[in-house]
């Protein structure tokens, strides 16, 4: 995984009466304390929504979960929801968001055009 074309491309639907919290991430870092070589240095995550009438608009972008402005809130949400903690300070992306029924797509590249291995992660927080 790297840029351009070798990208990881992740869809999912929200079919719901109303919005609800999403934690969506990108892991790498993290990988490696799971024997992960190879492990993408430094992912980012684009969170997109698919409009109804075609096209489609950019809901975040996340380099680095920390700098989120949620980011206290996705350690907690992390947990709700089961999924592995990321280490503090650590380059994995994260983003939580509570997101309106539609389709999106989250797109995890590299922030600095390395290729690596590394993990998209789309979690519903009850």
């Amino acid at each position: 995984m790297g840029n351009g074309d070798e990208v990881a491309i992740a869809g999912f639907v929200i079919d719901s009466p109303r919005a609800v919290s999403v934690l969506a991430r990108g892991a790498r870092p993290a990988l490696s304390s799971f024997g992960v070589t190879e492990a993408l240095a430094d992912p980012k995550i684009t969170l997109v929504r698919q409009l109804s009438g075609g096209g489609s608009e950019t809901v975040a972008i996340n380099d680095g979960w920390q700098a989120d402005d949620q980011s206290s809130l996705s350690i907690g949400a992390a947990h709700t929801a089961g999924a592995f903690a990321f280490d503090e300070g650590s380059k994995d992306a994260a983003l939580l968001r509570v997101l309106a029924p539609g389709t999106y797509t989250m797109i995890l590249e590299s922030a600095t055009n390395a290729n690596g291995v590394a993990l998209v992660e789309v979690y519903l927080v009850p």
